[in-house]
């Protein structure tokens, strides 16, 4: 490291967190500063960060030294504004620990573990098909639910009694139509349909239908994996 900025014999290591070439694969770049560069510093954002687990337990272990107090990212940290209060992630101790612990109570293993089917099949892109991959256009859309997404995907599920559900919210295919419809006028947006084996073939054609009359086409299903070989 020379003047905070880390060189290698070959060329100049660098990650930039706001780049999204790094996004799609930060890997091989992780894995040369772990072993080049632990005490990462980054010159163009000023900002240093830690890629051994040994020093980010630490840090995690150190709660005076390395405070959430004046924010999570560096744009918050340089802002230097003083943190709404009751923001779980912006505390210290011991408020935090107090937060914490009641949370806790609420966020058990169980209850965080019944939720992961319903956010599996939406965000697992290795669950999904079929949907074209066109981004919509910023904006905020209604969905006539109290939802406002920007941008948005629908999730649709049919249980096992045929029952459909608009995200968490029971409706007929009568409603269906009529709060997508409402919600395609500002255009074409992307749709998950929930299936798996319990789920009744007619309750996904007639959602089907719904979609087709309103010209909505991109239509994905998220599939429930099975549970043996």
């Amino acid at each position: 490291m020379t003047g905070g900025k880390c060189v290698t014999a070959d060329d100049a290591l660098y990650w930039d967190p706001y780049d999204s070439r790094f996004a799609a694969d930060p890997w091989p770049v992780f894995n040369r500063i772990r072993e080049e560069a632990p005490l990462y510093y980054n010159e163009p954002h000023d900002f240093y960060a830690v890629s051994r687990f040994a020093d980010v337990e630490r840090g995690f272990l150190d709660p005076k030294t390395f405070i959430s107090g004046r924010g999570g990212i560096i744009e918050l940290i340089r802002a230097n504004i003083e943190m709404p209060s009751g923001v779980l992630i912006f505390e210290d101790p011991p408020v935090h620990t107090i937060h914490r612990r009641l949370m806790s109570r609420v966020f058990s293993p169980n209850r965080v573990a019944a939720l992961e089917p319903q956010i599996s099949w939406g965000t697992d892109p290795s669950q999904v098909i079929g949907i074209s991959g066109r981004v919509p256009e910023p904006g905020a859309v209604e969905l006539a639910i109290g939802v406002t997404r920007k941008p948005f995907q629908v999730g649709l599920s049919i249980n096992n009694q045929g029952k459909i559900f608009l995200d968490t919210v029971p409706v007929t295919l009568q409603e269906l139509e009529q709060r997508l419809g409402q919600a395609k006028q500002a255009g074409d947006f992307p749709i998950v349909i929930k299936g798996d084996s319990e789920t009744q073939y007619q309750g996904v054609m007639d959602v089907l239908d719904v979609l087709g009359r309103l010209g909505l086409s991109q239509v994905g299903l998220a599939t429930k994996k099975r549970a043996g070989p």
